[in-house]
């Protein structure tokens, strides 16, 4: 058995306490179990976002490149805004002061 220690919000953990004995009985093992079951809907909600590889990334260029690049990059994270930029440079469609 794994064990995570971890920091959360004091009225948050109130209402997964009072949520988790309501649903698990008030015993031993209940938060663990109500853990458990949030990580799991987690976990599927987290691999249903799956990412898109460059090979699969289709770049339509409107008019306007301001809009594009502005979509493109508020559907990526941090690391993969780099490399979006680069290829985008590499396109002729990112403009430095678009963002």
């Amino acid at each position: 058995m794994g064990i995570l220690v971890v920091k959360i919000n004091d009225e948050l953990e109130r209402e997964f306490r009072k949520y988790a004995f309501l649903v698990f009985g008030q015993r031993k093992g209940s938060l663990s179990r109500a853990v458990e079951e949030a990580i799991r809907m987690w976990l599927t909600k987290v691999r249903e976002k799956r990412r898109i590889g460059f090979e699969e990334l289709e770049v339509k260029v409107p008019n306007n490149k301001r809009d594009v690049v502005k979509e493109i990059l508020s559907e990526v994270n941090d690391a993969e805004k780099k490399k979006i930029r680069s290829l985008l440079k590499a396109l002729g469609v990112y403009d430095e002061n678009l963002l």
